[in-house]
């Protein structure tokens, strides 16, 4: 018998009482898409029982975990997505906003991956990056030039301060 809760919009979507875009399902999850979606490919795997968070599921059944994970891959293998990011927000303060555990599958392109991570004030991996960029970069920080952004050519305006006229 699986548990919900009256209140939650996540339990009416797996009754089935409010229409979502399903990806998948199985006797333990249901994967749809977000209705607010922060990547190219953005699903929701939920758990039928109802938990106000992952640490809330695993407690009550470990197994739950394991299966929005294998849900997961399973989604964003079918859209094409063979890197993919999983996301559980557990708190307010960790961004949950809707209390029923559930993972966010977000996945696309290496381009993606890059903004990401550059968003959380990280520069990419040397490795990561097209191979033209590591060349440049490198030669960049050799030459001192690690915080121009550009070479000026000349004044820029007549009295050589400011804005070219």
């Amino acid at each position: 018998m699986s548990e919900t809760s009256a209140d939650c919009i996540f339990c009416t979507i797996v009754a089935g009482e409010i229409p979502a875009e399903v990806l998948a399902s199985n006797e333990h999850a249901i994967s749809f898409k977000d209705l607010n979606p922060q990547a190219p490919f953005h699903a929701l795997v939920v758990p039928v029982d109802h938990h106000e968070n992952a640490a809330a599921s695993a407690a009550a059944d470990p197994a739950i975990i394991g299966h929005l994970v294998s849900l997961a891959d399973q989604v964003a293998k079918a859209a094409g997505n063979e890197e993919y990011r999983l996301i559980v927000n557990t708190g307010v303060g960790a961004g949950q906003s809707v209390f029923h555990t559930h993972v966010h599958v977000l996945g696309s392109t290496p381009a993606m991956t890059e903004s990401l991570i550059r968003s959380a004030g990280h520069e990419p991996h040397p490795s990561r990056r097209p191979p033209g960029q590591r060349r440049a970069r490198a030669l960049r920080v050799r030459r001192g030039h690690r915080h121009r952004h550009r070479h000026r050519r000349g004044p820029r305006h007549p009295a050589g301060r400011g804005r070219a006229g």
